[in-house]
């Protein structure tokens, strides 16, 4: 829960095959406040962490499931996770990571991983 009472949902998906789908699943079972006990007005944000790429097509699609509904909808692809910890958070990846990650100056993380790092990062950010 967030200091303003409201709450982040974070979902995680390695699954390539199902893809889009599995998203669009992900986000209804977060708006179902009988999945949740958590109202949809409760909501704050829906961040999506995936191991693959969608298009910008599929991302409207994601977002059109939210509709008129006030929550903010986060994708961070995979791509876009390692370059938001290599430009932004060098020091928490140092710090949490250590330097084993970096090979041939590519930081290899696994999906999970870069989930609860974005979980600890959303944390700081509200303090």
């Amino acid at each position: 829960m967030l200091s303003h009472g409201k709450y982040v949902f974070v979902e995680y998906s390695t699954n390539v095959t199902k893809g889009v789908a599995k998203l669009q699943e992900d986000i209804e079972k977060c708006l179902d406040a009988t999945k949740t006990k958590i109202p949809v007005n409760g909501i704050a944000e829906i961040m999506l962490c995936i191991n693959f790429n969608l298009s910008t097509e599929e991302i409207q699609s994601l977002e059109h499931l939210l509709g008129e509904i006030k929550i903010r909808l986060t994708v961070y692809m995979l791509d876009s996770l390692v370059l938001e910890l290599h430009l932004q958070h060098r020091d928490l990846v140092h710090e949490y990571l250590g330097d084993c990650l970096w090979i041939q100056g590519k930081l290899f993380l696994s999906i999970l991983l870069l989930t609860n790092i974005i979980k600890r990062l959303r944390v700081l950010q509200h303090f």
